[in-house]
């Protein structure tokens, strides 16, 4: 991370699986400069954490309701990414988020058959340029991407945060208090090219525990 979660903080604190029902997580807890918002048509919360050194960063959208996942999905079937964080703005933050850790297979074939590139799939596959030494015709039968995601506490100490102060008839200096991002319920998350604002990978995170 580019903002580091001190391991020193992590507690165990509640995650509500169901409306109903909690199970005891990891959760590291952080209050930074980072690019948040509220928004309103997905009545959600948005935060977006970078990577130290890195093209990627991490969106991650958190209902208002525990129960909330499901609608939020649907919202963002016709939800423009790009669009949506142009609206968040840099600010402090306190985050409690809950470490955890996903590995998924899956299957790249049919999405590279339709982004036109199907012929390696076929008996037309021509890979002259990369194999020296062939007996008999090879094509490539599958494609499957691995991906391993695991948020935990590490990265690098930023610089101190910016305090807010406005200004008001009689009253001066007023720090307000940061916005509160408590992940502690099901969320999307999303891997994004931090150039492209592309998204890179999705998923949602229900349970910690499994």
């Amino acid at each position: 991370w580019k903002h580091q979660f001190r391991p020193h903080k992590t507690a165990p604190e509640p995650f509500w699986i169901r409306p109903t029902e909690s199970v005891r997580v990891p959760m590291m807890k952080i209050k930074k400069n980072f690019r948040y918002g509220m928004l309103e048509e997905l009545d959600s919360a948005a935060l977006k954490l970078s990577y130290k050194d890195s093209d990627l960063s991490m969106l991650i959208l958190l209902p208002n309701k525990r129960d909330g996942l499901s609608e939020l999905e649907e919202k963002l079937l016709n939800t423009n990414i790009p669009d949506l964080l142009s609206r968040m703005r840099k600010r402090e933050v306190e985050v409690l988020l809950p470490a955890f850790k996903i590995e998924i297979d899956f299957d790249l074939t049919e999405t590279l058959a339709k982004l036109g590139c199907g012929t390696m799939f076929t008996d037309r596959a021509d890979f002259s340029n990369v194999i020296v030494e062939k007996s008999e015709p090879i094509k490539v039968s599958r494609i499957v991407h691995k991906v391993y995601i695991e948020v935990k506490e590490k990265g690098t100490e930023a610089a101190a945060a910016t305090v807010y102060r406005f200004r008001s008839v009689g009253i001066e200096n007023i720090k307000v208090p940061p916005p509160k991002f408590i992940a502690d319920h099901p969320f999307y998350f999303a891997l994004l090219d931090k150039h492209l604002n592309l998204v890179v990978f999705n998923g949602r995170l229900v349970n910690p525990r499994q």
